[in-house]
This record gives structure tokens, C-alpha cells and sequence, in this order.
């Protein structure tokens, strides 16, 4: 009979002991998702989100078609030179028509230097990225969430073939009203 009591309160310290440590987790996994507001219908500079988002369509598909797998993820930190850098060097129509310096400062509120640009066309076909939801975290920080859609204009056909995360900074001094803070690319089909 001690021995089944003593199992017992084993057991028991055993449940406590968990219990302490997940709950306070759960909880603030919880505290999070409800900070997060779904703002996509009521977000003001909608169409400029929509225009900084799209400035990632090339670097996105350059990534999902030619360097990751089905059911891998990316994420770059934009605050580092090199994930700005990897990019920059894809936006060779925009930092043509405009200059680097500029279009870095309008991508991420910050100059990046010493690009090397890869030039290319997709031709008929190429990605595209169609906004899904726009969530608000906190005062000046956003989440656009997206499609990266693989089109091809001669048959009129889209397949989705990868997700997109985008966090922007509110700055209304920049040129969109928002910079691009990180982004998390995830592979989701192939061509």
C-alpha cells in the first residue's frame, strides 16, 4: 500500500510540475493570436502595402523556382546587409529605372550598397503575389500574408506555388508609408 501512495504522489508532482510550465506557455500563445487584428479591409495605404508587397514578386519566385524544395521555408531578417542584399539583387527593372539607393530606402527605410544585379526576364510566365490577409500586431507593426502565384499570361492560367510573410514597420515618412522589416517564404508546389 506505501508503495501505491508514493507512486501516486510521484505522479501527481510529476502532473504539477508540467502543468506549471505549459499553461504559462498556452497562455501566451493565446495572448498573442489576440493582439493580432485582421485589418485588411480597413487598413489605411492598402494599395501602397499592395505595391511594396509586389516589389518582392521577382525575388520570391527567384527563390521558390530555382533554389528551394516542395515544403521548405526561408526567412530573411532585413535589418541584416546580406537578406537585404539577396533582394535587392533581383530588382533589377526597379533599381534601373530609379537607382539602388532609392529603391532600397523605399523597400527597407535603409540604404543598402555594393549590389550585384542579376538581370533576367520571365517572359510570358512569371510569379505574381496576391495579398490574403493584412493583420495588424501592434501599433506600427503589420503582417501581410500572401500567395506567391506562378502565372502565365499566354494561357491565362495561375498555380500557387508558394506562401509569403511579409512584416512591415508602419514609417510614415517613407515612400509607401510601410518598410519591410523580414519576410518567411514557404515552398508549397512546384511549377
Amino acid at each position: 500500500m506505501m508503495r501505491k501512495e508514493k507512486l501516486s504522489k510521484k505522479i501527481l508532482c510529476t502532473f504539477i510540475i508540467i502543468c506549471y510550465f505549459i499553461v504559462p506557455v498556452i497562455n501566451v500563445h493565446i495572448d498573442v493570436q489576440a493582439q493580432t487584428k485582421d485589418v485588411t479591409d480597413t487598413v489605411s495605404g492598402k494599395e501602397d502595402i499592395k505595391e511594396l508587397t509586389q516589389m518582392f514578386s521577382t525575388p520570391c519566385g527567384y527563390d521558390l523556382t530555382q533554389l528551394m524544395k516542395k515544403g521548405r521555408t526561408k526567412k530573411y531578417d532585413f535589418s541584416k546587409v546580406s537578406d537585404r542584399r539577396n533582394i535587392l539583387n533581383l530588382c533589377y527593372d526597379e533599381i534601373y529605372s530609379v537607382g539602388e539607393r532609392v529603391i532600397s530606402i523605399r523597400m527597407f527605410g535603409k540604404n543598402t550598397n555594393d549590389l550585384e544585379l542579376s538581370i533576367g526576364d520571365w517572359g510570358i510566365a512569371g510569379t505574381k503575389i496576391v495579398i490574403k490577409k493584412i493583420y495588424k500586431i501592434n501599433s506600427n507593426k503589420y503582417k501581410v500574408v500572401a500567395n506567391v502565384n506562378w502565372y502565365n499570361s499566354n494561357i491565362n492560367s495561375s498555380k500557387k506555388i508558394g506562401k509569403l510573410r511579409l512584416y512591415l514597420n508602419k514609417d510614415t515618412n517613407s515612400y509607401y508609408g510601410y518598410i519591410a522589416k523580414s519576410m518567411k517564404l514557404e515552398k508549397v508546389a512546384d511549377i
